[in-house]
């Protein structure tokens, strides 16, 4: 039991990690998108 539990608890964490990474790299990506919307703003000006 004891085993099990540990092995499902590591699985869990894996999946909150990659999780996290991906929503990471989301808002980086978002982030990035906005500095260059800013920028063709000003460039337009």
């Amino acid at each position: 039991m004891m085993s099990s539990g540990g092995l499902i608890g590591r699985e869990f964490r894996a999946c909150q990690i990659v999780w996290l990474g991906h929503l990471l790299m989301l808002m980086v990506r978002s982030s990035w998108q906005g500095v260059g919307m800013r920028r063709s703003a000003v460039l337009q000006l």
